[in-house]
């Protein structure tokens, strides 16, 4: 102080020191900003720590520093002219598919979803996604705010870390039986969609309860489509969910920890 102030009280000049770094952001980036040098931190997982929950926490980390687009309001227009065009992401800045077609088509697949795990950080560089295998048992056909499946994938390299059977969320397709449940999330509910994979991209490490485990999602502003991919969470009845009320009366069992009812077929 004395030497900014020449011994005296604080000259208004000195009053306010602009820091050459953020006070919260990593010490080795604020220590390359200083001295110009590139310090590599080596963080050790805690011995009370999971291997699961360490590489939640990490890819949670790495998330949380980097810098996405706004997002910005988009109208009916917007849907109904882009909901068929292919482009990237605003998250992580490469082409997705949103329709379970197109996930499992030649063009996507397992080679996408090898590049989409290993940006979103989800998959080990050296792993990748050998095969994905179309869910045929389960059809979930309900709920207004998105189209969902189940599928499965096979590794390159066997992981018990990583789960083999996924769910994707999806938007409704543009067809007359969805088309207003589309505009009404796309549209009136927005950026809701964007919000659902910040949550799951940003906060899995440190939201209070257990989410299903992110792989992968994002959403483009010029088109409305979206995709969210994390673990299938069990069905605690594999029966499809009664619609008819044919079981309407009869005593239900109790959920258990992370079983969910359903499957949601209409």
């Amino acid at each position: 102080v004395d030497a900014l102030c020449g011994g005296g009280a604080l000259a208004p000049e000195a009053s306010m020191v602009l820091l050459p770094w953020e006070p919260f952001e990593d010490p080795a980036v604020s220590w390359e900003k200083i001295h110009g040098q590139v310090v590599q931190a080596v963080e050790v997982k805690p011995d009370d720590m999971s291997e699961v929950e360490w590489r939640i926490h990490q890819r949670c980390k790495r998330e949380l520093k980097r810098k996405v687009s706004s997002w910005k309001t988009i109208t009916n227009e917007t849907v109904t002219e882009n909901h068929t065009k292919v482009r990237k992401g605003m998250l992580y800045g490469i082409t997705f598919p949103w329709t379970e077609d197109m996930l499992h088509s030649a063009d996507w697949g397992a080679e996408w979803l090898t590049k989409a795990m290993h940006t979103a950080g989800s998959l080990p560089k050296e792993n990748r996604v050998a095969k994905v295998i179309p869910d045929k048992k389960y059809r979930i056909t309900t709920g207004n705010n998105g189209g969902k499946f189940l599928f499965e994938v096979e590794y390159e390299l066997p992981d018990e870390h990583l789960h083999t059977k996924l769910f994707a969320k999806i938007p409704h397709s543009m067809e007359k039986e969805t088309m207003s449940d589309r505009l009404s999330s796309s549209v009136n509910k927005q950026p809701m969609e964007l919000y659902e994979v910040n949550t799951s991209r940003l906060l899995e490490a440190t939201l209070p309860t257990k989410i299903p485990r992110y792989y992968f999602g994002d959403i483009s502003n010029e088109t409305s489509n979206w995709i969210l991919i994390t673990e299938a969470v069990n069905f605690h009845d594999p029966a499809p969910l009664d619609f008819a009320g044919k079981t309407v009366g009869q005593a239900k069992q109790p959920l258990k920890a992370y079983e969910i009812e359903g499957p949601y077929d209409k």
